[in-house]
């Protein structure tokens, strides 16, 4: 039950970022939100900071659904003030390309999500999803304090095509076993 719980708030999630309109404006970094190379903002520095900071470095307003930024195919989800999850996802604008997470960022192989985060994460878990145009790949990593996870998700064809980032609490345990049950 409580997989499922979590699985429709990221479903839900998923979908009112899908709904948002792109806010003019928003973009780059110009404070401590890191450049992995010209193009891409790293942004897995912001789980645990205060909102205020988010708006500050990046700009970002929040939407109606309140959670920033007010882009298609990105969300940072804030409780009390504090950034509590970072998700990116491929989609119609892709505005999620241009960040990544611990280097990690939409478009890039799949492979090579453990090998950049080694330091830092251990692979904990991966399954098939079955679907019509081909399998899809979720790898759940953990932090090597257990504080936190990420999740990947991958196309058919190895690429990345989401990233999750937030606290491991209920997050590992919610995802075990998913797939394994589930009828496309």
């Amino acid at each position: 039950m409580k997989r499922k719980a979590v699985l429709k708030k990221l479903l839900a999630l998923t979908a009112a970022a899908s709904v948002a309109m792109c806010a003019a404006g928003c973009g780059g970094t110009d404070g401590d939100g890191e450049k992995k190379d010209a193009s891409r903002t790293e942004v897995s520095s912001y789980l645990g900071e205060t909102e205020d900071k988010l708006v500050e470095d990046l700009g970002f307003e929040k939407n109606e659904f309140g959670v920033y930024p007010d882009l298609d195919e990105m969300v940072f989800v804030c409780d009390e003030g504090t950034v509590t999850s970072v998700h990116i996802f491929s989609g119609d604008e892709d505005h999620g390309a241009e960040y990544t997470v611990f280097g990690i960022g939409l478009g890039d192989e799949a492979d090579g999500a453990e090998e950049k985060i080694a330091d830092d994460f251990t692979l904990v878990d991966f399954y098939e999803i079955p679907y019509d145009a081909g399998n899809e790949t979720r790898y759940i990593f953990q932090s090597g304090d257990g504080a936190n996870a990420m999740i990947v998700d991958a196309d058919a064809d190895g690429k990345v095509k989401g990233v999750t980032y937030a606290p491991s609490e209920g997050m590992i345990e919610d995802t075990e076993g998913y797939g394994e049950d589930i009828d496309f």
